[in-house]
């Protein structure tokens, strides 16, 4: 899971100025990679799409700050 948390915030990190230019187009790049990360995700992987979802909300927040 670390693995997949290091590779959420290197992907993150690489949208910096999108998610730093303004709140409207930051909420639209949040929302379009959850959008496409779920679309990978298969119904049953609940938890492990909980931890994902976690790791890119977190790489989002310090990329952020």
């Amino acid at each position: 899971m670390d693995l997949v948390c290091d590779k959420a915030i290197d992907h993150v990190s690489n949208k910096k100025s999108l998610l730093t230019r303004n709140s409207p187009i930051r909420l639209i790049v949040i929302e379009q990679g959850f959008i496409q990360f779920r679309k990978r995700a298969n119904a049953w992987q609940g938890e492990a799409l909980a931890k994902k979802t976690n790791c890119i909300v977190q790489a989002v927040l310090e990329v952020v700050r």
